[in-house]
This record gives C-alpha cells, sequence and structure tokens, in this order.
C-alpha cells in the first residue's frame, strides 16, 4: 500500500515539475519520473482500426513527437 501511495505521490510530482515553465524543474521532473521521455507517453502514440470498403481490416498508425 505504502508502494502505491508514494509512486502515486512521485508521479503527479513529476507531472506538476514537467508543466512548468523552469527548465530545470523539467529536467528534474524526467529524472523522478524517466518514462515520460518513452514514445508511447502521454497519448503520443494512436492505433485506430481501419475497414476499406472492400472489407479490408487494418490498423492506422499515429505518431507525434
Amino acid at each position: 500500500v505504502l508502494g502505491s501511495i508514494l509512486g502515486f505521490g512521485l508521479e503527479r510530482l513529476s507531472m506538476n515539475l514537467l508543466n512548468s515553465d523552469w527548465t530545470v524543474f523539467h529536467i528534474l521532473g524526467h529524472i523522478i519520473n524517466p518514462y515520460t521521455l518513452f514514445w508511447f507517453y502521454d497519448g503520443k502514440v494512436q492505433i485506430t482500426p481501419k475497414i476499406s470498403e472492400s472489407k479490408i481490416v487494418g490498423l492506422n498508425f499515429y505518431a507525434s513527437f
């Protein structure tokens, strides 16, 4: 239970630091939560299903950096 509470608190702290305007706080936010550096974090990647008129099924992959 303590680990969950600590993890949640650190996640919120890192998000507050990342949303600040100061570069030092932004870097510290990435140090606290290094997962924010991955390409799949924070909705930067979207995968949506696609069905064409000829009944071909596929996936559309959108990534923003």
